[in-house]
């Protein structure tokens, strides 16, 4: 009877060693997302705890229906090194485990006809499939150069080591996946950046006394906010500032249209009221239903020193002096692209010295942390520093909303009689 207790409380002890262990082998299971260290460490600290001399997992490919070896250890050949593939159902034991799905022990392999030598001193094998929500992934094989080394108690923890084997691979794969797609996604959005760029001035406009000079910061990798500048007929220059509806990518594929519709309405119509009610209707019949465009459009003419400006629902420019930077009270229109409209215009002098500033609501809206707004009055301030540039516009709106980010794209443009 001693003896029976005593041998009942040695096979106790050895169970909740077992499952200690199980339980000490699915944390560290799950404690990486990174699928070639996670099956790094299935064939080796974890294999070894649970007494595999040789072990490897090997993934199904469904493409072409087989087992590709993905890790391995203990094999002091390379008969079948990392990256070989067996045939489902048609090679080896893993391939025969694989078409039945269960779990597959050879106490001797010398005795059974399916077994494909791959180390010489093995004697027998183990074949666990590893399946998720019942789908077969792989299988993770077990080799040893006893005969029958795996006793049924053994067997049994290895197949409850699968489970988490298999969870583990999949939630690494599911990852790697995810972080695939983000990683293509930031590729493509710094691509369409780049390209975005490519539609901007790269540099300030000099035309007799009048320099030209625009900057751009969107919140994401491309945005809807834009401007531009560029010659026209008779030594006039043509100027604009817009933000399309939306952000994004949208956004940014609406602003390249925009910006091309502009330029060629630009040279068929003169005056900036023409070629803004000419941009409505185009914009009216190709952008999708609800989106819109605010929008400043100048015209230049240095020889006259006169900015004339046509505005569809954009804030106000700025006049600046040497003794005020005040709200110019220009005609404003409904915004491009929702229904039919007449735009006017307003002719400026710009006066030696003078300067006019466009900018959009990303910069005067830029919240704090308070929810307080950068504000029309905070840049009316800034225009009166000297170096005031859009650049140091736009700086100085992040820093006013920092350490928060911007709430929206900001763009400012400064056109300036340097006489």
């Amino acid at each position: 009877m001693a003896e029976t207790d005593h041998l009942s409380a040695t096979s106790l002890r050895d169970q909740i060693l077992h499952l200690e262990l199980l339980r000490n082998a699915a944390r560290q299971l799950n404690s990486t997302l990174d699928l070639d260290s996670l099956l790094e460490q299935i064939v080796t600290e974890v294999a070894e705890t649970f007494g595999c001399s040789r072990s490897a997992v090997l993934l199904i490919d469904e493409e072409t229906n087989e087992l590709e070896l993905v890790a391995v250890r203990g094999w002091t050949k390379q008969v079948h090194p990392k990256g070989f593939r067996f045939a489902i159902g048609r090679e080896g034991l893993v391939g025969k485990t694989a078409a039945t799905g269960k779990t597959s022990y050879v106490p001797d392999v010398r005795r059974d006809p399916d077994y494909i030598v791959s180390e010489e001193s093995t004697r027998s094998e183990l074949d666990i499939p590893l399946k998720v929500r019942g789908k077969l992934i792989g299988i993770f094989n077990a080799q040893h150069p006893e005969v029958d080394a795996f006793p049924e108690a053994q067997r049994s923890t290895l197949e409850a080591l699968a489970d988490h084997m298999a969870t583990a691979i999949e939630n690494a794969r599911l990852y790697q996946a995810e972080k695939n797609v983000k990683e293509a996604l930031e590729r493509d959005s710094n691509q369409a950046r780049q390209m975005q760029q490519t539609l901007l001035p790269k540099q300030a406009m000099r035309m007799e006394s009048f320099s030209i000079a625009g900057a751009c910061v969107p919140i994401r990798a491309v945005g809807g906010d834009w401007f531009d500048y560029f010659s026209l007929e008779d030594g006039r220059i043509g100027i604009a500032l817009g933000d399309v509806s939306g952000k994004g990518m949208s956004a940014a594929l609406l602003m390249a249209a925009s910006r091309s519709s502009l330029r060629q309405d630009a040279k068929r119509h003169r005056s900036p009221a023409s070629v803004l009610t000419a941009l409505n209707e185009t914009l009216r019949s190709d952008f999708p239903q609800g989106n819109f465009v605010t929008l400043i459009y100048a015209v230049l003419d240095a020889a006259a020193s006169v900015l004339t400006i046509a505005a569809a629902g954009h804030p106000s420019p700025l006049l600046v002096t040497n003794t005020s930077a005040a709200v110019m009270e220009i005609p404003n229109g409904v915004p491009l692209g929702l229904m039919e409209w007449h735009f006017e215009e307003l002719a400026c002098p710009l006066n030696p010295g003078s300067a006019v500033l466009l900018y959009s609501d990303g910069v005067s809206e830029a919240p704090n942390l308070e929810g307080e707004e950068f504000s029309v009055e905070r840049i009316r301030e800034l225009c009166r520093r000297a170096d005031i540039s859009p650049q140091l516009l736009i700086d100085e709106a992040c820093r006013f909303a920092a350490p928060g980010p911007m709430s929206d794209d900001a763009t400012a443009v400064l056109i300036q009689n340097l006489d």
